[in-house]
């Protein structure tokens, strides 16, 4: 993935999430998480690139919904729509339902405005424990997973070596030190043949040794269809106070490779340019 070090993009100047201004900082890092701003939110929306009749959406770590009331909103202004969405969304804080619960209301007035029928199950709880449990029933033929699209902004925290999350990940064969590449790693494996996802996450896993049994993994069953990078490492999300370098990774679940891959950069504005180039895949790949 050694691509994206030469590519550069302009500082993103992006509204706060309302929901994000009303948590306790302290809660927010003790969880890990960092609610994502709107333009980021129709940005990675957009990056979908299929059109099914029957959208089956994973939102991991739901927040206030600002992920999936952005894709219901860009699916909902195209020229093609599908019949239905089905959005299954996961969240553990209890504190921050109430907001996810409204926004699905929106959603589902939206899709009733484009004669889209909508259906949202919300699950509270860790998305870790109820996904290995998916991914287990999986393995024995007990399930099947049905997602054909995923869009997700995981939490960033460290996992301990002797953890709980540590000992569940690695019974499902997923060896990690950060909650976000746990997270990329099941929602990965709970997309069907040619699901998509879209995910902003640190880019500290793209190289170096500590992430390349997850590089390894993933990117077997992914194939990369678009980085979207940001220069200033407090831009995606500034007014949280994260100095994290992020990115924007677009995926599909297929053994079948592409001859390269996008890194595209803009502004982050509503309408704003999005610059792009294309770079060979087996040097955005490379682990």
């Amino acid at each position: 993935m050694q691509a994206l070090d030469s590519t550069r993009s302009l500082i993103l100047e992006l509204p706060r999430s309302k929901a994000s201004a009303g948590l306790d900082a302290e809660r927010k890092q003790e969880l890990g998480q960092f609610l994502t701003p709107h333009a980021i939110g129709s940005l990675m929306a957009s990056l979908f690139q299929s059109h099914p009749t029957e959208i089956r959406l994973l939102d991991a770590g739901a927040g206030d919904g600002a992920l999936t009331a952005a894709f219901v909103k860009h699916v909902c202004g195209r020229k093609r729509h599908p019949k239905r969405i089905s959005v299954s969304a996961y969240e553990v804080d209890e504190t921050i339902v109430p907001s996810l619960e409204r926004t699905f209301r929106s959603c589902r007035d939206e899709c009733g405005r484009s004669e889209i029928e909508f259906s949202s199950e919300l699950h509270k709880g860790d998305f870790i424990e109820a996904a290995i449990s998916l991914v287990r029933r999986d393995l024995f033929g007990a399930s099947k997973t049905t997602f054909n699209a995923a869009i997700l902004n995981p939490p960033y925290r460290k996992i301990n070596s002797d953890s709980r999350t540590r000992r569940l990940l690695r019974a499902a064969g997923i060896e990690t030190s950060n909650l976000y590449t746990g997270f990329l790693a099941l929602v990965a494996r709970l997309l069907c043949e040619d699901g998509e996802m879209v995910a902003i996450c640190p880019r500290s896993f793209c190289n170096g040794p500590y992430f390349k049994p997850f590089r390894e993994q993933f990117l077997d069953m992914m194939s990369l269809r678009r980085f979207h990078v940001f220069e200033s490492r407090s831009a995606a999300f500034q007014h949280d106070d994260v100095l994290q370098e992020n990115i924007i990774v677009h995926a599909v679940k297929s053994p079948n490779k592409p001859q390269s891959v996008i890194i595209s950069a803009s502004s982050g504005e509503r309408g704003g340019e999005v610059r792009e180039r294309a770079c060979p895949y087996s040097d955005a790949a490379r682990s």
